[in-house]
Formats: structure tokens, sequence, C-alpha cells
């Protein structure tokens, strides 16, 4: 997994360094990841038993692209949608209790219309991508009967699709992104994850 993480960074890097003086753009904003897989196994007697383990966690999201070509009215990009969350409790009386989440793709998209470059202020846009991404999620915490933790994490291909708009709220024009993503895991536990997220673009 170690390696993924590492070959996924090098790429990103190595191609927004390449591509740099076509046009940096970036948005930021909140974003949910939920996910589900599938885990088959034979119990002491032979029978299949069907175990799935779950994965859930809001986030700020980050998501910087660079722009592979120099067209106004639409392009190719690579970017990564980057999701980081956490939170923590602490009672007196049910103990304390901690998450994280990570969600770390490296995405290639065609965008159209607004915010496929800089330069392009239409009244919408969109973009459609595929790529490569890494999941984690986990939960941990104490309580009267002892330490649970649980850690969940897969890799596999991404695809995302959204739109791009402009809006004004009390005078104030501003560009916002609405994100769907979809990723199928490849590891034993074939996990399928969904994620949805709303930037302002920056």
């Amino acid at each position: 997994m170690k390696k993924t993480i590492l070959l996924m960074a090098t790429i990103l890097l190595i191609s927004m360094s390449a591509f740099s003086q076509k046009g940096f753009m970036h948005s930021a904003g909140y974003g949910f990841y939920y996910g589900v897989g599938k885990i088959s196994t034979d119990d002491t007697t032979g029978m299949s038993l069907i175990y799935r383990p779950t994965l859930s966690f809001n986030s700020g999201v980050y998501y910087p692209r660079i722009n592979l070509s120099d067209s106004r009215d639409n392009n190719f990009s690579i970017g990564a949608p980057i999701a980081l969350g956490f939170s923590g409790s602490f009672s007196s009386s049910s103990g304390s209790s901690f998450s994280f989440g990570l969600d770390l793709p490296v995405m290639f998209d065609y965008s159209f219309g607004h915010g496929s470059a800089e330069r392009n202020k239409d009244g919408f846009g969109g973009f459609i991508g595929a790529g490569f991404g890494y999941t984690l999620s986990s939960y941990s915490y104490e309580s009267w009967y002892g330490n649970v933790s649980e850690t969940a994490s897969t890799a596999g291909p991404a695809f995302h699709a959204g739109i791009r708009f402009p809006l004004s709220i009390k005078g104030n024009d501003m560009s916002y992104t609405i994100r769907f993503m979809y990723k199928l895991g490849l590891d034993e536990n074939r996990f399928k994850v969904f994620g949805f997220s709303i930037l302002v673009n920056l």
C-alpha cells in the first residue's frame, strides 16, 4: 500500500511540475465519503459467511489541478481532490473517541464550460475523469469495557464527475463545484467507496 501511495504522489508531482505553466487551478470545501466491502469466509461447519465492513467520514477537501492544454472552452487536466477529516470527543461517563479519514486520488479530467480555464466565466460547466486512489478510515474509542479500534482501507480505480457554476450571494460573485465520486477497491475487502463534495473555486 505504501508503494501505491508513493507512486501516486510521484506521478502527480511530475505532472504538475511539467505542466505548471499551463495554469494552476484549485478549490476547497466539504466532503462526505462512505464505503462498503464484501468478505466471504467459511465457518467451522463449512458454511459460507459474508461479512460487509464499512467506512465513512466527513472531511475537508482541497482539489488542486493543472490544465494540460491552454484552451478557453475545454481542457484536459491532472489533479488530486484530497480529503482529510478527523473528530474526537471526551466524556467522563462514556469515555473518549477519535476518528480519522483520508482519501488520496490522482485524477485525469476533461473539463468544459465554466471553470475549465481561469478565463472561462460561462454560466455553466462540468467535468468527468478517472484515475486511481487510496482511502483510509480509522475509528477508536475508550469505554468501561476497554479500548476498541477499527481501521478500514482500500485502493483502486476511481471515477468522478461534477458540475461548476457561478452563484451570487449577497452581492458576492462566487464559483462552485459539486462533485460525485466512485472507487472500486482491488484488495481483498473489495470496498466500493462513494463520495460527495461541494467546493468553492478559489
